[in-house]
Formats: structure tokens, sequence, C-alpha cells
């Protein structure tokens, strides 16, 4: 069977609100960055590619009053925020060892997949990795689903696409792709192994 694993909430943590609140202690700031950056549009294109970091901070500052300076600093906190997550990471390598053939599916900005390239080893697991900024495309749009099964010939019907956003879930299972919808690790083994995948 192939696996497709997204990012961001799955494999990594992301936590937006963990990370405001641990930018400032200003609630407006934190309500700020919450809905005029993390929330709005921009944040898509970023991780469509079809925005560049610099842009999306002069446009942000222009909306908002905060300093171009005080963005770039929250967004320089984005990348080390994203940590591997320990048991999301010890299935990934208890479903290799059954045969499972890994992939990776994920919208992220190019700041941050660089940075958990050069950070960690767990990308390695994956036998092929599609991110969102590389190719101009981002979950939920069919296409990105469409793009992953044709460059590595996945058959949808012997994939399994796993990601915590039901939006991402539901547009997979159009195309054929059997959905878990991550809430936690334990019971994404919990649905891997009631697939009998584990």
């Amino acid at each position: 069977m192939n696996i497709i694993f997204d990012l961001g909430g799955v494999v990594v943590t992301w936590k937006p609100e963990n990370l405001v609140q641990n930018f400032t202690d200003d609630l407006k700031i934190q309500s700020i960055l919450l809905t005029k950056l993390i929330r709005h549009p921009d944040w898509i294109e970023l991780d469509r590619g079809t925005l560049s970091l610099p842009d999306a901070i002069k446009r942000c500052s222009d909306r908002t009053g905060l300093s171009p300076e005080q963005i770039a600093r929250f967004m320089k906190n984005l990348p080390p925020s994203l940590i591997p997550i320990p048991e999301t990471i010890e299935t990934m390598h208890l479903l290799i060892n059954k045969g499972h053939d890994l992939f990776c599916l994920s919208n992220m900005h190019k700041e941050s997949i660089s940075y958990l390239e050069k950070t960690y080893s767990f990308l390695d697991a994956f036998k092929g990795v599609v991110v969102s900024c590389r190719i101009n495309l981002v979950k939920p749009d069919p296409e990105i689903f469409k793009h992953i099964l044709s460059i590595y010939s996945l058959d949808p019907a012997q994939t399994v696409f796993i990601d915590d956003s039901p939006a991402n879930t539901e547009a997979a299972e159009t195309l054929g792709i059997k959905p878990i919808l991550f809430k936690n690790a334990a019971q994404c083994l919990n649905d891997l192994e009631s697939m009998g995948l584990i």
C-alpha cells in the first residue's frame, strides 16, 4: 500500500496559537498575527509559492501597521517551531517495516520545507515528496492530488492519505484515495491497524 502523509500537524507540530503566544504577550498583536497573517489569503499564496516572503511581510505590514521588522522576526520563528512528532515517526517506521511505501504531500512555505530538509532526516523515509510551494498548487485543490498520483504512478485504490484537515481528506477521497483524518498519533495508528496495514 502507498501511504501519503501531510507534514504540519501530522508529522511535525503546527500550533499557530502557541507560535503567536511565544512571540509576544500582547494579546492585540497575537490576534493580528493569527487573523491578518496566518489566516489571511496571503498565507495560502506563500504555501503556493506565488508570493515571496519579503512581499508577504510588506503586505502584512501595510494592512496591520505592524513593522516589517516585527513580522520578519515572527516569521523567522516559524520553521524552528515545526518539530517532529515522535509517535508519528515511529508509525512511519512501522509502516515501512510492513513493506508499505511512504510519500509526503504538504502545503508549506519555501523557508519551512528548506529548514526541515536541512535539520532533520525523517524526510528520507519518503519515497517521494511533493510540497505546494514547489509546484504552485495547494491542498485541497484536486490537481495537487492528481500530481502526486501521476508522478509516482500511484493507484488511488492502493493509496491512503493522512491529513489533519477534513477539507484535504475529503478532496483525496473524491479521487478514490482512502482517507485518514489525523487527530493524534494514537488514533492514526488505530485507524491504520483497523485497515490491516500494521
